[in-house]
């Protein structure tokens, strides 16, 4: 016989597992603070990595005047233009980036929660088979 409330609670579990999929199921079992640790990690490098193209890129567009003025150029100025506007930009992005995978990580705990509960209620359908028919076998919906 077909219990209509184990059907409701597989096809919960079955949407769950559609809709958020197995990657943020997953991520949601991390630690508070190694999921942050590891996202602002990642986004860190790929700014860093962004800055310096963006920086190639400018160079690239400024390279007539740059090869003419190579020898009255303060390359110090320069340097500490690009140092002090990279450390802002790191701190603004870094910053940014904790609030947003902060964010992320409180829904991704949240769906891993609901996602646990309905596993739960599951288990306590099979266990309740178990103790009516006295034996292991869950067969059957």
């Amino acid at each position: 016989m077909v219990n209509e409330e184990k059907v409701r609670v597989m096809t919960g579990i079955a949407l769950t597992e559609t809709k958020y999929g197995r990657e943020e199921v997953k991520e949601g079992g991390y630690f508070r603070s190694d999921y942050i640790r590891f996202r602002m990690t990642s986004a860190m490098w790929d700014i860093t990595v962004s800055y310096f193209f963006l920086l190639l890129l400018i160079g690239i567009y400024h390279a007539d005047y740059l090869f003419k003025n190579a020898a009255s150029l303060p390359y110090g100025l320069i340097g500490a233009i690009i140092l002090v506007t990279y450390i802002l930009f790191m701190i603004i992005a870094g910053m940014g980036s904790y609030v947003y995978y902060a964010r992320e990580y409180i829904r991704k705990r949240r769906i891993l929660e609901e996602y646990c509960r309905q596993l739960d209620a599951l288990s306590g359908f099979y266990h309740k088979n178990e103790e009516e028919t006295g034996d292991d076998a869950t067969v059957g919906v």
